[in-house]
């Protein structure tokens, strides 16, 4: 090959692949639909004083908040770092791999996780919630790698508010105070033993339905996978076994 050819190829090969660059939209067209049905996701109520940082690649907030009146709390948890088109590539996949892409689905999908987490993914921290009915009052949640546990000496579903101590022991506690895990991993309400029917695992559901240690290190796989990616397996599976064909 002469010194000639070659530097002609070179331009042919840079200049098709500035034409490539050149037709690649910055950010993909989605269906209108779909964008409005993911703006509930973005009003994430415990994204009030935060600051940014990454973990293993995974963008992540560090956040500060305090809940509303009348039970006014105050509470420090990590929250995932989820685009509104993140949020738009896991929903249209979700719904796209059982061939419904449609406006009734991206909206059962979008209108489930906000029920179920607010749009929010608790990577650990405080969470407050109101589950268990009867008062006003909010109950503290400890949260590891999306989904609510319990530690040893730290009281379960307190309704004062945590001291720093309390928080401490949430962020830091090992895994071996651990010693209940929940059923469902943030951020759509997928149970662990809907999820071993579905997958073929095993060992990850408790006895009594709750989940295992086991489980809690297979969501703390699964979640950081899910960033930067176009499918989340927890909402995959969600959408398959809720989303009518």
């Amino acid at each position: 090959m002469t010194k000639t050819f070659a530097f002609l190829m070179s331009v042919v090969i840079l200049g098709c692949a500035a034409k490539a660059i050149e037709r690649e939209p910055a950010t993909r067209e989605w269906p209108p639909s779909l964008v409005e049905a993911t703006k509930i996701l973005m009003k994430m109520e415990m994204k009030q004083t935060c600051t940014s940082f990454q973990e293993n690649g995974v963008p992540l907030l560090n956040c500060e908040y305090y809940t509303g009146k009348p039970d006014r709390k105050f509470g420090r948890v990590i929250l995932f770092d989820v685009s509104q088109e993140q949020w738009m590539s896991w929903i249209f996949n979700a719904c796209n791999a059982i061939g419904k892409a449609t406006a009734k689905c991206y909206s059962q999908v979008a209108t489930q996780i906000h029920r179920q987490s607010g749009g929010q993914i608790a990577w650990r921290g405080i969470v407050f919630e109101n589950l268990r009915g009867g008062d006003s009052l909010n109950e503290m949640y400890c949260f590891r790698h999306g989904i609510s546990v319990a530690i040893k000496g730290l009281e379960r579903w307190m309704t004062r508010q945590p001291s720093a101590d309390d928080i401490k022991k949430c962020f830091e506690a090992p895994d071996n105070e651990i010693y209940f895990v929940g059923k469902f991993p943030r951020p759509i309400s997928l149970n662990v033993n809907d999820f071993q029917r579905m997958t073929g695992e095993k060992g990850l559901a408790a006895p009594n339905g709750d989940g295992t240690l086991a489980w809690l290190t297979r969501i703390a796989q699964i979640l950081p996978v899910g960033m930067g990616s176009n499918s989340l397996q927890f909402i995959d599976l969600w959408t398959k076994l809720n989303v009518k064909k």
